[in-house]
């Protein structure tokens, strides 16, 4: 028999220490946290439950008209600031004197030369010749797809005309020597005759077929409409109101609701004609075209284009007046600014206009406010090279107080003589 041996017991005590070694080890691999782990990890930082968020939508609002007694949205304490442009390439100071032309057709006559502006004085609304002075103005005018599409906006302003008012005619009575006695003979008054009405629209049938039968009713953005009511009516029952809210939402950032007469007419000048009232308190922010003529080249309305509109500013004295642009939609369009009358608020006003085609500068443009002309061009381009003539009476700006904001038409019409503001249409 063997005898067990000191190198023996060592051997086996080395067994058993290696065996309790790899059992403490399995176990501190199993689970590090064991209270003798000589080097046990970092306690965990607790997980941050964070909830998944939802994001929310943003969608376009709807294209439905609202109806006209939806409540006025609270008005904004802060201006969008105006629009700006590349600067003014050169500015273009023709000033020119005019004779008024009665009833019946105007003619073409040469630009006179050029007259010294007149120095400014306070003006009363409707005043008869009051003196004439530069107004500022900053404009724009639209493009809005019309058959299908009509019209674009690009406000620049680069060439400025002021039109002074007309000149004082002497009155005085020459000294005669004549020793003859000249026979008097009776005056026979003629009576004026009857205008000859193209088209009109007086709303009395309560809706807008006078208008749709030869155009219709275009608007830009979602919140514009109109609607028919009987107050404040020019004449008869019916007037149109045009509603806009320029804090709605638009895909041009424009904001209209036009009256297009947009048939051609047989004729190559006619007058135009509309009542306009405007609510008190009514503030255009920068530009607010009330009345355009268009016109398109290589037969597309695609590509029309807007020749003449009229704009109603804002003066620092709070009142508003009239300006006539040329082109608006271009970088060397014309800004015709007078001093003759202002735009009166909270009672009805007349705008009237001699509009005459021309491709080649030979069309003509004359303006009356209540029956006082304002504006008169002569030689100047009205036309593109398809000689067409498109017409809106409108309500159409970026930005406007009040919001919602409205304005009333009526008794629109186009002549071929003049109408004046003491006529009634039938």
């Amino acid at each position: 028999m063997k005898t067990i041996t000191v190198w023996d017991i060592l051997t086996i005590l080395v067994l058993l220490v290696a065996v309790g070694l790899i059992i403490v080890f399995a176990q501190i691999f199993i689970n590090p946290q064991v209270a003798y782990n000589p080097l046990p990890p970092p306690t965990m930082v607790p997980t941050v439950g964070i909830p998944t968020s939802t994001p929310t939508l943003k969608s376009l609002p709807p294209t439905w008209t609202p109806p006209p007694d939806e409540g006025n949205k609270a008005a904004r304490t802060t201006l969008r600031p105006s629009q700006t442009g590349p600067p003014p390439n050169a500015t273009v100071h023709l000033l020119y004197t005019y004779t008024i032309t009665p009833t019946g057709m105007p003619t073409d006559a040469p630009l006179p030369s050029n007259t010294p502006i007149v120095s400014n004085t306070p003006l009363p609304i409707n005043a008869a010749s009051p003196t004439s002075t530069a107004l500022s103005i900053n404009f724009a005018t639209p493009t809005k797809t019309l058959l299908p599409a009509m019209l674009t906006s690009t406000p620049t302003s680069t060439s400025t005309i002021v039109i002074p008012p007309p000149p004082v005619q002497n009155t005085s009575t020459p000294t005669t020597t004549a020793t003859s006695t000249p026979t008097t003979e009776p005056t026979i008054e003629t009576p004026p005759a009857v205008p000859s009405i193209v088209w009109k629209a007086t709303h009395e049938d309560g809706d807008l077929r006078e208008w749709q039968e030869h155009g219709d009713f275009i608007t830009q953005g979602s919140s514009a409409y109109y609607s028919m009511i009987t107050s404040p009516a020019h004449s008869g029952n019916y007037a149109v109101a045009l509603t806009i809210d320029t804090e709605g939402y638009s895909s041009s950032g424009d904001f209209a609701a036009y009256l297009f007469y947009w048939d051609q007419l047989p004729g190559d000048a006619y007058y135009y004609s509309a009542w306009y009232f405007i609510p008190p308190g009514t503030q255009p922010q920068d530009w607010w075209n009330v009345w355009q003529w268009k016109s398109t080249y290589n037969g597309s309305t695609d590509n029309s284009v807007p020749m003449y509109a009229l704009d109603i500013r804002e003066k620092s004295t709070g009142q508003l007046s009239l300006q006539l642009i040329y082109r608006p939609d271009i970088a060397e369009k014309i800004d015709y600014r007078q001093n003759i009358l202002y735009v009166p608020t909270d009672q009805w006003f007349q705008i009237e206009a001699y509009y005459k085609k021309g491709v080649d500068n030979t069309g003509q443009v004359i303006v009356w406010q209540d029956g006082t002309e304002i504006f008169n061009l002569s030689s100047v381009k009205t036309t593109e090279s398809d000689n067409t003539v498109y017409w809106s009476v409108n309500h159409y700006t970026d930005y406007i107080i009040p919001n919602p904001s409205s304005i009333y038409i009526d008794d629109a019409a186009i002549s071929t003589e003049r109408l004046g503001p003491n006529y009634t249409l039938p």
